[in-house]
């Protein structure tokens, strides 16, 4: 079984892990309202078999954010580590998604349809459905 490293950015010693089987088809779908935590998410899966996101560029914060307080009572955020992938890529804007869907990310909206559309397609879901 091959394995995928996982990148402990904190610690800089990557660490590997079995793949997990199956690797059943996910969609991720993706918006501008995407942060920080989700942009994790949405990171997570990339470089995974069988995955393919939606919607439209992420809102451009994937990282862990930090904060200084300064002597004036002011305070300075930045970013204390970046989201990065299974492949060791890192993201430090906005992610752009697979395949670019215009439309609200709501139940009824056009990225959720296009994603519905080709898990329905993949031979996992055909098997299955």
């Amino acid at each position: 079984m091959a394995a995928h490293v996982l990148w402990l950015m904190k610690q800089n010693a990557p660490v590997k892990v079995a793949d997990f089987r199956p690797t059943p088809p996910v969609a991720v779908i993706t918006g501008g309202s995407t942060f920080s935590a989700g942009e994790a998410v949405a990171v997570a899966f990339r470089g995974r078999p069988h995955i393919k996101s939606f919607g439209a560029a992420t809102g451009g914060a994937p990282n862990s954010p930090g904060r200084l307080l300064l002597a004036d009572g002011a305070a300075l955020r930045f970013a204390l580590y970046f989201d990065v992938d299974r492949t060791g890529t890192a993201y430090t804007q906005a992610i752009a998604p697979d395949v670019a869907v215009p439309g609200p990310t709501t139940p009824s909206g056009s990225p959720l349809l296009a994603a519905a559309s080709w898990l329905l397609s993949t031979a996992a879901c055909i098997r299955n459905h």
